[in-house]
């Protein structure tokens, strides 16, 4: 499970990354993980989008559109619910363990009794089926703006 999480984030790295340092994260990969070559095709092609942003899941009742952020733990959608409204749905990474996945689980019930104008409202949570099992999700009310990595640059 372990090398599963590194392997995927080694190609997240490799699809993120810059020309000149692409090549270098690409022989690295080949060295290290020599039975899983294949894998490389997603990131030959020069616009390739990050890994996460190729999957997009399918939960009843939304309508995912496209992925809005991602961090080592999880993903971010953009999605719409059966009034076509916009909402943002965050999903565990299918390589977290078990342990992991029970605290994202606790996070959406404590996110669902928080009530307060600067944090989003988690409007529903669940459970949608992967090729690897069943997966929690949080659906959450969307805020457009910036992320926060985008935040912080532009005012430090």
């Amino acid at each position: 499970m372990k090398q599963n999480k590194e392997l995927f984030n080694h190609l997240n790295a490799i699809s993120n990354a810059t020309d000149d340092k692409k090549e270098t994260l690409i022989q690295t990969f080949k060295d290290k993980y020599p039975d899983h070559l294949h894998w490389l095709e997603v990131t030959d092609k020069p616009s390739v989008q990050p890994i996460s942003d190729q999957f997009l899941p399918e939960i009843n009742g939304y309508q995912v559109s496209q992925s809005i952020g991602s961090g080592a733990n999880g993903t971010v959608y953009l999605a719409t619910d059966s009034q076509n409204k916009s909402v943002a749905i965050k999903t565990p990474n299918i390589w977290l363990n078990d342990d992991q996945i029970a605290r994202f689980i606790h996070e959406g019930k404590l996110l669902t009794r928080l009530v307060h104008p600067n944090i989003a409202q988690v409007l529903d949570v669940g459970e949608f089926y992967t090729p690897q099992g069943k997966m929690p999700y949080i659906v959450l009310e969307y805020i457009d703006g910036i992320n926060i990595d985008q935040y912080c640059k532009k005012h430090t």
